[in-house]
C-alpha cells in the first residue's frame, strides 16, 4: 500500500511507512465476530477453547474421583481395583491426587480461557490476520 518492496528486514523505510499508516478498516463482520466464527478462523483460539473443555471436563471427574476414593476404599472389591494405583503413588491418599488434578486442571481451564479471549479480541480488533 506504500509502495515499499517485498523485504525480509526492517528499514527506517518500513519503520516511516507504519508511523504515517492509517488504522486499518475492518469490517464490522470481523470486528463482531463471535467466539465460534473465531475459532474455525484463528488455530490458536481453537486450540484453547479445546483446551479449556478438555481441562473443563477432567477437572470434573478428577472432583468426583476424590469424592468417591473415600467410598470405593469402603467397598472390597473396588478397593481391590484401586490398591495397585494407591501402591504406586505411595503413602499420599488417593483424594489427594485426585484433588491436584483437578486444581492442575481448573489451572489450565483458567489458562486456556485467557488464550481464547485474548486470541478472540486480537482477530476482532485487526491484530491478528
Amino acid at each position: 500500500e506504500n509502495g515499499l518492496p517485498p523485504s525480509d528486514s526492517i528499514d527506517d523505510a518500513l519503520l516511516l511507512a507504519l508511523q504515517k499508516a492509517k488504522p486499518r478498516v475492518l469490517a464490522p463482520a470481523r470486528s463482531e465476530a463471535p467466539p465460534e466464527i473465531v475459532r474455525e478462523k484463528v488455530p490458536e483460539v481453537r486450540t484453547n477453547w479445546l483446551t479449556k473443555v478438555g481441562a473443563f471436563f477432567t477437572g470434573i471427574f478428577a472432583l468426583i474421583g476424590s469424592f468417591f476414593d473415600g467410598i470405593l476404599g469402603n467397598l472390597d472389591e473396588a478397593s481391590g481395583v484401586m490398591q495397585p494405583v494407591k501402591d504406586a503413588a505411595g503413602d499420599v491418599p488417593g483424594w489427594i491426587w485426585m484433588l491436584a488434578i483437578a486444581v492442575v486442571a481448573g489451572g489450565l481451564f483458567l489458562l486456556a480461557r485467557h488464550g481464547e479471549a485474548k486470541g478472540v479480541e486480537a482477530f476482532k480488533t485487526g491484530a491478528r490476520r
